[in-house]
């Protein structure tokens, strides 16, 4: 097993599958996921769509806990609470968000590319 950042190989294997090409298959389309969102979250502050925002947000904090992770759970679920105006600037809050994300992106691609 690899060790990435964000992403448990291990804990993907135990919980998932152990067929590598049905995780990359998975963390092929987070990687998606995330490069929308990232691209809504740093668009400047005041063009963004709320409640697009929020959307995305909630999404990959589905799709984080599907597989396992724990810090892009809990970044998404900063970013709808900041949206729904509970935490801090918003800006700050969306550009930590894009940053936990491109991390979390890498970590999917690096996988996907090792083991497709």
């Amino acid at each position: 097993f690899r060790v990435y950042k964000y992403l448990d190989d291990c804990w993907l294997s135990q919980n998932l599958s152990t067929d590598r090409g049905f995780i990359a298959e998975l963390l092929g389309l987070f990687a998606v996921q995330c490069e929308e969102a990232i691209g809504v979250f740093l668009e400047p502050h005041g063009s963004s769509d709320l409640s697009r925002v929020r959307e995305l947000a909630h999404k990959l904090k589905g799709s984080g806990g599907a597989l396992g992770l724990a810090v892009v759970v809990e970044r998404m679920a900063a970013v709808e609470d900041a949206v729904r105006g509970g935490v801090g600037p918003l800006s700050r809050v969306l550009d930590e968000g894009a940053i936990v994300l491109r991390e979390a992106m890498r970590d999917a691609e690096e996988y996907v590319e090792k083991n497709v």
